[in-house]
């Protein structure tokens, strides 16, 4: 992950615990929200209150716990997915997350909170099934401080959990590669191996937007750095493999009476794992 960003972040969330006054003072909440902090992420639940999520319309929203009005968070919403940040008005408590909008919950949600040292530029993710908002209550972007970025640091929070690093990506592409293809283990392809090149970047396009960081404890490629494949399906990326052997067929399903077709792409699929660690 880069570290030059991460940084940047922290620096922002720095700012912006300090800098935004809340409408009032109160006292409680505190151990609900440290709750937060040590969990990844989950929000306060059903007491009251609630945001609709479908309702709102796309853009940049700002919220408060009604609970305690100390806790605030930022989210910009893009169709039906969002991408936010919470945080306690004067504290170091504050955290990133993305999932989808679903009613007054976020699902398929996936946090990252920073973890507090000398020079603020770690940070801890997590993977939650739901975020609540049923405890907060919208009100006006306005109340946000005007010397705070809140697009800049929901733009950040957004890069830091969207997507999964390189090193990650190819890690899980040579874990299948080498499935199909284990003599080979641990050696690199040479430039006259193209169609051995082929596969493997057919196999890494197959599985880019499912590789994601998960709270799972397994066992993981090497330098997948707490990455998972999530929604695995063997027959994607044994079909992807196929197709980059047979572009003649341009991706046409098989036909009956092809049977050597039929052969060899089952013989593909046996070859790859039937689930990996993140599907159950």
């Amino acid at each position: 992950m880069n570290t030059r960003a991460i940084t940047h972040l922290s620096i922002i969330v720095l700012s912006l615990t300090t800098a935004i006054a809340p409408a009032k003072s109160s006292s409680q909440g505190f151990q609900a929200q440290a709750r937060i902090a040590q969990s990844g992420g989950y929000l306060l639940t059903q007491s009251g209150g609630g945001v609709n999520l479908d309702a709102l319309p796309s853009g940049f929203h700002f919220f408060r716990n009604i609970s305690d009005d100390r806790n605030y968070l930022i989210l910009q919403k893009r169709g039906n997915l969002v991408v936010g940040y919470a945080y306690k008005y004067q504290t170091e408590l504050s955290y990133c997350y993305r999932g989808t909008a679903n009613g007054s919950f976020i699902t398929d949600a996936a946090s990252a909170k920073p973890i507090v040292n000398s020079v603020r530029e770690s940070w801890e993710f997590d993977e939650n099934d739901k975020i609540s908002l049923n405890n907060y209550k919208k009100i006006p972007l306005e109340n946000i401080q005007s010397n705070i970025d809140f697009q800049q640091i929901l733009y950040e929070c957004r890069r830091l959990l969207a997507e999964a690093p390189s090193s990650a990506v190819n890690a899980w592409t040579d874990f299948f590669f080498y499935r199909l293809y284990p003599q080979m283990q641990g050696e690199k392809l040479e430039p006259s191996q193209t169609q051995l090149q082929q596969e493997w970047v057919a196999i890494r396009r197959a599985i880019a937007d499912k590789v994601r960081w998960t709270s799972r404890e397994c066992e993981q490629p090497p330098d997948s750095d707490g990455y998972d494949v999530v929604n695995y399906n063997p027959n994607e990326v044994a079909d992807a493999v196929f197709y980059a052997r047979h572009p003649e067929l341009n991706e046409r399903k098989i036909r009956p009476g092809e049977t050597n077709l039929a052969r060899e792409w089952n013989a593909i699929q046996s070859r790859l794992p039937e689930f990996v660690c993140y599907n159950p």
